[in-house]
């Protein structure tokens, strides 16, 4: 996770966002950029894939930050 120790990491600073291939034949990525900067990325062959993934991820991260 990109989070440190519970309520260290203010939520509003970490971004959750998808993005569309850039071109035919690659992939939507589900992405999440830290407050650090750190990046993770996972790549889903459709945007409700991607979208469902951001989702969860966003609601582990609340979770963990509460």
């Amino acid at each position: 996770m990109l989070g440190g120790k519970q309520g260290s990491v203010e939520m509003r600073k970490i971004i959750f966002a998808v993005y569309n291939p850039p071109k035919d034949g690659l992939p939507y990525l589900s992405a999440v950029v830290a407050p650090t900067g750190a990046v993770a990325a996972v790549a889903y062959q459709t945007a409700a894939e991607a979208e469902t993934h951001s989702l969860k991820l966003a609601m582990e991260t609340a979770r963990g930050v509460e």
